[in-house]
């Protein structure tokens, strides 16, 4: 047995990866199953098993109610099977010894997709679990799955291993802003077309709702960010000297540029973390090339400068890491100004920037330090309470509704009406009724979106209390309604490649006047182009990939997994607060959107330079090789 910086390996005693004529059944074997993994179409599995009496005709039974689900001709599996065969003997001999992390990887990565497959097919688990044939299937494509999952990782974490040692040198201050002034410029060239075809920019409801609220047309609320509000109404203010089309430009163009700036700087700590000048490439090009950094630059809406901002603080987040909490004046001020931002932008802000200042806290050497960084965390809560108990009420502005953070329980309740709604008594439907509007519940669940649901809230807090009770009692007698709901709710931000909503997650559209504000395209046939692109992009094998929630969900895991293995502990630092956004995901009213994952998918190239950076400064004396 073998230790691996906190990981015990074991050599398997079939000795798959050598030759002979087992070895080569073994792997044949789990050519197989992957391949028959791939080509099982859920939707099409039964739901009732045909009588047979005896075994064997039931099997033959089973067998030919199988086959309507297989996809694929013969000749698909005669070159997949071999193909894969090699594929693997060869990954095997690269993996070495079994890697316990590798398998709990794989088995995520697995029931991830098959449980996401299922979902995003039927909005539930009947594909894999309605009689005996289904889950016989379910398990065989757990294990194809599997099994590819699990080499791959374990060839990654090997080449990972390989790379412990010394570390790049940091860049010299010039060289660092000559790498930011170039990426600011190839990210002006790339977004300039989205900026100019696309004039002034899409206008969302929510940024026209917004607008509304800066001139006075509709109540003032912050159910969106109020600074958000306030900060979209001086811009556009300003331009309306001119028009109003102007002003929103105008804000089109300041977004850009902080989204820009940002992208720059995580570029150039890429190239510095990574050693590589290819890495700085990629990582501009990921953001000059993906659709989804284009579209939302020319988005009229709050979530674009958030995601910037963001991305700043956690460059600044990843740079006080590297230099072990010890920051310069300079840094931590950014780094505080920044969390204080990202607190006022986004209502939910709040709850990613402080946990990461005090983890930050807790990771750093000495007590200087994180008293320091637990009092800024401190001070971007005082300061964000301060502005939404005292200075809004102030202003006249009311709170945002708390529907918002209750959509994962109302779709629970729906859910659970859904499927055993007829169980329930007079009593318990006015209890509902009390909180929500019970026939749209009844009705307009939606098990993807929960705006149906949620948006008929009126509950007070006499009611809340008798609904929270039957919620409970709900759970308890039908916890598989509430589990249901949860999975169909979050599924998307775990599967590579889905978005919700048929345009990718990119919006090119403009609302109708409404609030005053009226808005209109100058050059709409330049911006349908530039939305057909985006489709495009969005359905394209392998490039759909790069502007999906789940992908970047894989990638968050297997940098954490990484970083376990090896016990680095005070690493865990960075990709905390991203876990944090990815739970907010999870609960959020809308399953796979691309819009709430953005943070996750604008701060991924800091981390995984980081990650990278994190195991080759170990050394390669933490680690054993076989």
């Amino acid at each position: 047995m073998e230790e691996v910086q906190g990981e015990k390996t074991w050599t398997p005693r079939t000795g798959g990866t050598g030759s002979g004529l087992f070895p080569i059944l073994i792997w044949g074997l789990a050519a197989l199953l992957t391949c028959f993994a791939v080509s099982v179409d859920l939707s099409a599995l039964p739901t009732e098993l045909p009588e047979a009496e005896g075994w064997i005709a039931g099997l033959a039974a089973a067998l030919q109610a199988l086959m309507p689900a297989v996809k694929g001709e013969r000749a698909v599996f005669l070159v997949l099977v071999p193909a894969l065969l090699v594929l693997y003997r060869s990954l095997a001999a690269r993996a070495g010894r079994f890697l316990p992390s590798a398998g709990v990887v794989a088995a995520l990565f697995a029931g991830f997709l098959l449980v996401g497959q299922s979902y995003a097919l039927t909005d539930s688990w009947d594909p894999l679990l309605a009689n005996s044939l289904c889950r016989l299937v379910a398990l065989a494509m757990l294990l194809g799955y599997g099994i590819f999952f699990y080499l791959g990782t374990a060839v990654l974490f090997r080449a990972l291993d390989r790379r412990a040692g010394s570390v790049p040198s940091l860049l010299r201050r010039r060289e660092r802003h000559r790498l930011f002034l170039l990426a600011l410029a190839v990210l002006a060239v790339c977004w300039l077309p989205y900026l100019v075809l696309c004039w002034p920019g899409s206008l969302t409801f929510d940024g026209q709702y917004q607008l509304g609220q800066y001139f006075g047309q509709t109540a003032a609320t912050n159910h969106h960010p109020w600074l958000s509000t306030l900060l979209m109404g001086w811009i556009v203010d300003l331009g309306r000297l001119w028009s109003l089309n102007t002003g929103i430009f105008f804000y089109v163009l300041f977004q850009s540029a902080v989204c820009a700036a940002a992208f720059a700087a995580s570029c150039v700590q890429v190239r510095e973390l990574a050693g590589s000048r290819t890495a700085f490439w990629l990582a501009l090009l990921y953001y000059a090339l993906v659709p989804t950094w284009g579209a939302y630059a020319q988005m009229f809406v709050k979530d674009t400068i958030f995601y910037g901002v963001f991305a700043a603080f956690f460059v600044c987040l990843v740079r006080l890491l590297q230099k072990k909490g010890r920051g310069s004046p300079a840094l931590l001020a950014g780094l505080f100004l920044l969390g204080l931002a990202c607190a006022m932008l986004r209502n939910n802000g709040v709850y990613l920037v402080v946990p990461a200042l005090l983890g930050l806290a807790v990771v750093v050497r000495t007590v200087r330090e994180r008293a320091l960084l637990a009092g800024m965390g401190a001070g971007v809560l005082v300061l964000y309470l301060a502005f939404v108990q005292l200075a809004l009420p102030a202003m006249g502005v009311a709170p945002g509704s708390s529907r918002e953070m209750l959509s994962l329980p109302f779709q629970q309740t729906a859910r659970y009406v859904a499927m055993y709604g007829d169980e329930l008594t007079e009593q318990e439907i006015a209890v509902i009724d009390g909180v929500l509007d019970y026939d749209a519940v009844a009705s307009s669940y939606d098990p993807r979106v929960a705006d149906p649901v949620k948006n008929t809230y009126h509950g007070t807090p006499e009611a809340m209390k008798a609904y929270w009770k039957l919620w409970l009692d709900c759970g308890l007698r039908h916890p598989d309604a509430y589990l249901q709901a949860t999975l169909n709710s979050m599924f998307g931000y775990f599967l590579p490649g889905y978005r919700y909503g048929s345009f990718g997650g990119n919006y090119f559209m403009t609302q109708e006047a409404r609030y005053g504000i009226d808005v209109e395209f100058r050059f709409p046939a330049a911006a349908s182009l530039m939305d057909s692109f985006s489709r495009l992009w969005s359905v394209t094998p392998g490039l759909l990939l790069l502007n999906a929630p789940g992908t970047h969900a894989w990638a968050l895991i297997l940098c954490t997994a990484a970083l376990l293995r090896r016990r680095c502990w005070r690493a865990l630092a960075a990709v905390f607060p991203l876990w944090l956004a990815l739970a907010i995901c999870c609960v959020s009213p809308v399953n796979g959107l691309v819009r709430y994952a953005l943070p996750i998918m604008a701060a991924m190239p800091s981390l995984l330079a980081f990650t990278g950076w994190v195991l080759q400064k170990q050394g390669g004396e933490e680690v054993s090789h076989g």
